[in-house]
């Protein structure tokens, strides 16, 4: 399988929080495997959080839309509140899949943008549980490097291990919290 190409501003961010950016520690093919295998979630139909804006005589357009999950990856497709594709004179003009943010040229009738709610259907990513996930590979592979020390010389390669695992912690403890819903069969 090949490097999908709305994945390389989001690998480029997990290479940025791993500090590999000159790529000796990971191929890109394997940080995409990682996002897929451990973070990715396939969005259906997820409302976003539009955002107004007052004009002048206190009316209110909503020409702005996020999502509280990025990065999105590529071209997620989105939807009114109606279910139409807002695809073509309906896209949005303005995209940014790393904040998750959206913006829609407004019309001169109603209703002055596009129908709400607005929904997506895509695939985001939890960049940092990817990169603590990528760091615990790295320090696996240095863990086997033994230290050393001579009259004249020390090295210890126990360092670089307990920081790739603390920065791991660090990025773990970034993680968005997630819920389930259990139901009690003996109630």
């Amino acid at each position: 399988m090949s490097v999908r190409d709305g994945m390389l501003d989001i690998i480029g961010r997990v290479r940025e929080l791993i500090g590999d950016e000159s790529e000796e520690q990971f191929t890109t093919q394997h940080i995409q495997d990682v996002l897929d295998r451990t973070s990715r979630v396939d969005a259906w139909y997820e409302e976003l959080v539009e955002q107004g804006t007052i004009l002048s005589g206190g009316s209110v357009r909503y020409y702005d839309f996020y999502s509280p999950h990025y990065p999105w990856e590529g071209t997620p497709t989105l939807y009114n509140g109606s279910y139409l594709a807002l695809t073509g004179t309906l896209a949005a003009s303005t995209v940014d899949y790393m904040r998750g943010y959206w913006h829609f040229t407004g019309s001169v009738t109603p209703p002055y943008g596009p129908v709400r709610p607005v929904r997506v259907v895509g695939n985001h990513y939890d960049v940092h549980f990817a990169a603590s996930a990528l760091l615990e590979e790295w320090a696996a592979a240095v863990k086997t490097h033994v230290s050393f020390r001579d009259p004249n010389f020390s090295f210890q390669m126990n360092e670089q291990y307990q920081h790739l695992r603390d920065l791991a912690a660090h990025y773990r403890a970034m993680c968005p919290v997630a819920t389930i819903k259990m139901v009690r069969g003996d109630t």
